[in-house]
């Protein structure tokens, strides 16, 4: 304890405000994704006002022209389980799970992506960081990532092994919520996410940043769900890696903090 008491309560204060204020500001209830499996209510990337249901157009980036800022999904909701902000069953994080799962949307607003295990024993899930994400190959010319130093509009974003583990996390607190964490959801889990995650593995067991999505032009070769030329090994994946493996072994979350939730009540 450090006895700085006045600040503690500033601090807390603030966190409070931010955690009442999340689903004003994330959560449109007016989304305009063009998708069978919306309701319209779901939680964006990021914005840049106040009001979730608002039309504003988020800046360029990687080369890729801005878009609606309700276009744009990503797995950030999903944190807000992993660390005690929302409950997994919250109805804003379960409302979002079927946007954020579809694989019908238009492929350049597409998070999520299934690969088949190469022992023939079924699909895994793969994710994008987000959609209209520009970090990765350019899908019209095939070339690397700003390969002449300079971005592209054709860049796009792959699929990232490091959110088959964040979404094996949530499936661990989310089971947890429902009790239903037995034996069998544990396999269950494992034979999803913990091997989908060695799956994207190299020979070495090195993981990589990005994986062949299996979209566009393929100039380089890549074999789908096998690493591009990005970053490998990427720590931050390998580190999920673990914590998945403990956070199932724990039957908890590894990171889950208990006192984010008693204190944000």
């Amino acid at each position: 304890m450090a006895g700085d008491t006045k600040n503690a309560k500033r601090y807390l204060a603030t966190a409070k405000r931010y955690n009442a204020d999340i689903e004003k500001m994330m959560f449109t209830t007016n989304g305009n994704l063009e998708s069978k499996a919306t309701d319209g209510e779901y939680f964006i990337r990021i914005g840049q006002d106040e009001n979730a249901n608002s039309n504003t157009i988020i800046n360029a980036n990687n080369g890729r022209e801005g878009f609606n800022k309700k276009q744009i999904l990503d797995g950030g909701f999903l944190e807000l389980v992993r660390y005690g902000v929302r409950d997994a069953l919250a109805p804003s994080i379960v409302k979002t799970l079927p946007e954020y799962d579809d694989e019908t949307l238009a492929d350049n607003l597409q998070v999520k992506y299934s690969f088949k295990f190469s022992d023939g024993s079924g699909s895994f899930a793969g994710y994008r960081r987000y959609g209209n994400d520009g970090y990765g190959e350019d899908e019209v010319t095939g070339t690397n990532y700003a390969e002449n130093g300079s971005n592209t509009p054709g860049q796009r974003g792959r699929v990232w092994p490091f959110f088959t583990g964040e979404r094996g996390h949530y499936e661990i607190a989310a089971a947890n919520a429902n009790n239903t964490l037995n034996n069998e959801k544990q396999a269950e889990i494992k034979n999803n996410y913990v091997k989908g995650l060695e799956q994207f593995a190299n020979q070495g067991m090195m993981l990589p940043e990005q994986v062949w999505d299996g979209v566009g032009v393929n100039k380089s070769g890549y074999t789908l769900g096998e690493g591009t030329n990005s970053a490998t090994p990427l720590a931050w994946t390998h580190a999920e890696y673990i914590k998945l493996v403990r956070s199932l072994s724990d039957m908890q979350v590894w990171d889950y903090y208990p006192v984010v939730t008693e204190q944000l009540k």
